[in-house]
């Protein structure tokens, strides 16, 4: 709220079988870090599809770029 964020959603009616506590934890993750790094006034936008057996979900911001020598420590636990 204080960014003054705009969310801005595209949402297929998908169903997402797993664990529901990791999955909350996971999107939890991914729009928290959109946000974080995401400019004041900023878009925080979600494309969520079906594609034929399996969900594409791409979460993106109008922040800064990753710099390339951090990006393969993205998915590295802390």
């Amino acid at each position: 709220l204080a960014k003054n964020i705009r969310l801005d959603l595209h949402l297929e009616n998908v169903t997402i079988l797993g664990d529901k506590k990791q999955l909350e934890t996971l999107f939890d993750n991914l729009f928290s870090n959109a946000v974080k790094f995401s400019q004041k006034k900023g878009i925080v936008c979600c494309n969520l599809k079906r594609m034929q057996k399996e969900i594409k979900c791409i979460i993106s911001n109008t922040g800064s770029v990753i710099p390339s020598d951090e990006k393969d420590k993205i998915f590295t636990p802390f």
